[in-house]
C-alpha cells in the first residue's frame, strides 16, 4: 500500500511541475488520488490487497458490506465514490421510505450494473428483493458476481446482455471510454454477435403481472431507444414504481424523457447525475 502524504506530495509535484521534465499524470496517479480520497472521506478497511484489486469493508448507516475494486485503468474507484461516498441512491431509499413502500420492493432491476455497487447498496436496504442485474461487459458481469459473492447477497440474477427497445443483436463498443468499463456502451449490429439485447418488457419475471418496484438506468445513452416508442414507454412506466435513470444528455433528449414521464404520471427530482422518479398511481402515502 502506497504512503498517502508521499503519494500526493509526488502528485502535486508531478501535476504542476512535470511538464519540465516531460511528465503528466498517469491513470494509476489519478486512481491513488480517488482510492485516498475515498480512504479519508468515509471509513474503509483494505481487507485484501492484489496485484488487480483491493477488498474493501465499508459501512453504512451500521450496514457493513465489502466490494472488489479494481486498480487502474479501471473506473471501479470512480463508480464506488459515486455509490457509496456520494450516496446519490440514498435518495431513493428515502423517497421509498417516506411513502412507507420498503416493505413491499419485491423486485429490483438494475439495468446497466456496471460491477454491481448499485445492487449492493439496494440490498444493503432492501434485502428480501429479487434483484436483476443487467449488464453487457463479461468482464464487469463477473465483478458482479464477485460483490455479491462476499456480500452473502442471494435471490438474485445476473444476465449477460444490452438493454434496448427490442430483441436483437448488440455490438460493445468502448471508443468513447478510454478503456474505463463506466463507458461502455452498445449498439445495435445487423449480423449476429454473442451479445443479445434485452427487452425489459420481455423479463420472465414479468410475466405474471408483476411490478418492477425499482427500476435503475445507467445505460450510456441507450435510454434513447427506451423512450423513442411512446406506447412502449408508457407499458414499461405502468408497471414501474420507482425509476433512477441517468440520462445521458450528449446523446439523449432529457425534455423528451421528462415528458414521457409526466405523461404517465410521475412526478420526479434531480440527485446528482440521476433523476429519480416515482409513479404517483402505484406508490403509497
Amino acid at each position: 500500500m502506497k504512503n498517502s502524504v508521499q503519494f500526493f506530495i509526488q502528485y502535486y509535484i508531478k501535476k504542476h511541475l512535470g511538464f519540465l521534465w516531460g511528465t503528466s499524470l498517469s491513470e494509476s496517479d489519478i486512481f491513488w488520488k480517488n482510492f485516498f480520497r475515498l480512504k479519508a472521506s468515509m471509513p474503509v478497511v483494505v481487507l485484501e490487497e492484489s496485484p488487480k484489486s483491493f477488498l474493501l469493508k465499508c459501512n453504512i448507516n451500521n450496514r457493513p458490506f465489502q466490494c472488489y475494486v479494481r486498480r487502474a485503468p479501471s473506473s471501479d474507484v470512480f463508480v464506488f465514490r459515486q455509490i457509496f461516498e456520494k450516496m446519490e441512491y440514498m435518495s431513493l431509499v428515502k423517497l421509498i421510505q417516506k411513502n412507507n413502500d420498503a416493505a413491499s420492493i419485491n423486485l429490483i432491476v438494475d439495468a446497466g450494473a456496471n460491477v454491481g455497487y448499485t445492487g449492493v447498496f439496494l440490498k444493503l436496504f432492501f434485502p428480501e428483493a429479487h434483484l436483476l442485474a443487467i449488464e453487457p461487459d463479461q468482464s464487469n458481469a463477473e465483478q458482479i458476481n464477485l460483490n455479491f459473492t462476499v456480500n452473502y447477497i442471494t435471490n438474485t440474477e445476473i444476465i449477460l446482455a444490452g438493454v434496448w427497445s427490442h430483441d436483437c443483436f448488440l455490438e460493445l463498443k468502448k471508443d468513447k471510454s478510454k478503456g474505463q468499463e463506466w463507458g461502455f456502451y452498445v449498439e445495435e449490429s445487423p449480423v449476429p454477435t454473442n451479445l443479445r439485447a434485452i427487452d425489459i418488457l420481455n423479463l420472465p419475471q414479468l410475466s405474471d403481472g408483476s411490478l418492477i418496484d425499482i427500476l435503475k438506468i445507467d445505460i450510456e445513452g441507450s435510454e434513447t431507444k427506451l423512450f423513442e416508442d411512446r406506447e412502449k414507454a408508457r407499458r414499461l412506466l405502468s408497471i414501474t414504481k420507482y425509476l433512477a435513470i441517468e440520462i445521458h444528455d450528449d446523446v439523449a433528449d432529457r425534455q423528451h424523457i421528462q415528458q414521457i414521464l409526466r405523461e404517465n404520471n410521475f412526478s420526479w427530482f434531480e440527485e446528482g447525475e440521476l433523476t429519480i422518479a416515482s409513479n404517483e398511481k402505484l406508490t403509497h402515502r
